[in-house]
């Protein structure tokens, strides 16, 4: 993911990736290390036309973690209201 966005937006403005290799043994551990305060993070943050994608990689448990996307823009509070106006004006022609 990181590589796709790196390619689309640019090298990232910040990116951490480090992960407590001293605090795990075993392959399965390493999404159990990031679920753990202080052991090791994985996030990429791209920054573009005025808004920023954040890409981070989150421990559960043992063997099990997922990746977090998140995007940030400053027109967020205009497309909410194109489609808060666009369901009502829905919710109005189904009556």
């Amino acid at each position: 993911m990181k590589a796709i966005l790196t390619e689309k937006y640019g090298t990232p403005t910040n990116s951490f990736e480090v992960v407590g290799n001293s605090l795990y043994d075993e392959p399965d551990e390493f999404y159990q290390c990031l679920d753990y305060s202080g052991c090791g993070n994985y996030l990429s943050i791209h920054e573009f036309n005025g808004g920023t994608i954040g890409i981070r990689l989150e421990g559960e448990r043992r063997g099990q973690g997922y990746l977090q996307v998140g995007y940030e823009s400053p027109y967020f509070s205009a497309a909410k209201a194109d489609i808060s106006s666009a369901n009502t004006e829905s919710d109005t022609e189904a009556f």
